[in-house]
């Protein structure tokens, strides 16, 4: 094979970099993982967790992990088709297009649903 197999195949340079944002997935979850710690230490331990994550510097790395994980999820959704078994209704397949449009439309609604929650109990 000469050369770099990637090369030219925009198909596999999208998998990879989509395979790359689950490393912005893992990170987020570590981070809830280590605020959960902080909040079972005590309300000190947590007040000080989220006054570093005001900081200029995290809130730069929050927002490029939530538009990484951002991309990863809808990635993942448009390659549900592909992955998910066959899916019929009156024994007619379900199109494609309807299977990642409905799980857009319900990933932005959960979405919604979440912030309006969030700024609802806000203090």
């Amino acid at each position: 094979m000469a050369g770099w197999y990637m090369h030219g195949r925009n198909t596999y340079k999208r998998y990879m970099v989509r395979e790359l944002t689950s490393v912005a997935v893992a990170y987020y979850a570590l981070l809830v993982l280590y605020g959960l710690f902080q909040l079972h230490a005590g309300p000190e331990a947590f007040d000080g967790f989220i006054a570093s994550l005001r900081s200029p510097l995290w809130m730069i790395i929050n927002l490029a992990t939530l538009a990484l994980v951002t991309y990863h999820a809808i990635t993942w959704f448009l390659v549900m088709p592909k992955t998910a078994p066959l899916l019929f209704i009156k024994r007619r397949p379900v199109p494609d297009k309807l299977i990642v449009n409905g799980a857009l439309v319900g990933f932005a609604g959960a979405s919604i649903v979440l912030l309006a929650l969030f700024l609802l109990t806000a203090p």
